[in-house]
């Protein structure tokens, strides 16, 4: 007798906690990429979730802090029609003041600002001693509609930062 198995795909939220380098980080994308169909969700907005989250990814494995005490984290949770995306990571605390200007004058401008800072950074940016160019936080900012929060928790010598990204996809 032969029997009927019925496997049914759903959606599970993501959640990563780990240390986080390239190899993983092009897991996260498939991950992420096989979820999202499975919400039906339009190409525009899986691919708009990639590539913030590649940048997300990125910017962790160049700025976790070396001597790792709180592993970085990173999740895709779905709540009502959006997205939230949250990553945290430990970062060397001589770096919140710069992270922390950075992200607070990016929420200073509106779309069309942001889209004018992307071309001119793509044009005229100069790649630092570490290949980094610039753009991540800017293509975060620009394709998630600046629709972004952050903090800082410190504990002893170490800086957790944590980044939240909402993305709304009911008119997408």
């Amino acid at each position: 007798m032969k029997s009927e198995q019925n496997i049914t795909l759903s959606y599970q939220p993501i959640n990563i906690v780990g240390l986080i380098n390239h190899e993983v980080s092009r897991n996260i994308i498939l991950i992420i990429d096989s979820q999202l169909k499975m919400l039906n969700l339009t190409q525009n907005i899986i691919s708009k979730v990639k590539l913030i989250a590649v940048e997300i990814l990125e910017n962790i494995c160049k700025h976790q802090h070396k001597e790792v005490v709180e592993y970085p984290e990173f999740s895709i949770k779905k709540n009502n029609n959006q997205l939230v995306l949250t990553a945290s990571n430990q970062i060397n605390p001589s770096k919140h003041a710069e992270l922390s200007e950075k992200l607070s004058n990016l929420k200073k401008f509106n779309k069309e600002e942001i889209n004018k800072m992307y071309i001119n950074q793509l044009a005229n940016g100069k790649l630092s001693a570490t290949g980094n160019a610039g753009l991540g936080l800017i293509t975060i900012a620009k394709r998630s509609n600046n629709q972004y929060k952050y903090k800082f928790t410190s504990a002893g010598n170490i800086t957790i930062f944590t980044l939240e990204i909402t993305l709304d996809y009911a008119d997408n």
